[in-house]
């Protein structure tokens, strides 16, 4: 990736920080690399807000783990969107 395994969005020292925290390995299958050329830091809810780029919600995984979890949450997003486009409409109370 062209990112350092990493989103531009996660400072180089909070990537140092949460590798060191969890031990340079995939918090998901327990792939550990001391390189952490083969591992990626997560967010695990991925929604901007406050705490988006807190400690609490970042995660070492490897490149196989965040690859499946960012297919699975993009699936579920898109299965978010059609099922809210076949809420029933209801017309608004002043145009009856």
């Amino acid at each position: 990736m062209g990112w350092n395994n990493t989103p531009k969005h996660v400072p180089t020292t909070t990537r140092r920080r949460i590798l060191n925290r969890d031990a340079h390995t995939c918090t998901n299958c327990g792939h550990h690399d001391p390189t952490a050329a083969t591992l990626e830091i997560d967010h695990i809810d991925n929604r901007r807000g406050s705490s988006y780029n807190t400690d609490t919600n970042l995660q070492t995984l490897c490149r196989q783990c965040h690859r499946t979890k960012t297919q699975e949450e993009m699936k579920r997003g898109k299965e978010h969107k059609r099922a809210r486009r076949h809420l029933p409409r209801t017309p608004h109370p002043g145009l009856s």
